[in-house]
């Protein structure tokens, strides 16, 4: 999935020393980051949404919910949710 992102117009893919990027929800732009408390999984972002795991990548996959690359897997940020429920509240 990286390989993809990091392959649509002039996005640029840095990562930290951790393997850590986010992705901007308003754009396809890569983001270096330092997270001070550890991303929630997929399954435990919906969970706390009270929506399927399903539902939660679609949601990444159409970038209406922020998210960090972990070792090339999606995890959720905690504020992330809190900004989604916002949002969509």
């Amino acid at each position: 999935m990286l390989d993809l992102l990091a392959a649509r117009g002039n996005d640029l893919l840095e990562t930290d020393h951790l393997g850590m990027v986010t992705v901007d929800s308003d754009s396809a732009r890569l983001e270096e980051v330092m997270v001070d408390e550890k991303p929630l999984r997929a399954a435990q972002a919906a969970n706390r949404l009270g929506i399927s795991t399903k539902e939660l990548v679609r949601l990444v996959y159409t970038r209406r919910i922020r998210y960090v690359m972990i070792n090339g897997i999606a995890h959720i940020p905690s504020d992330a949710v809190e900004e989604y429920q916002r949002q969509a509240g």
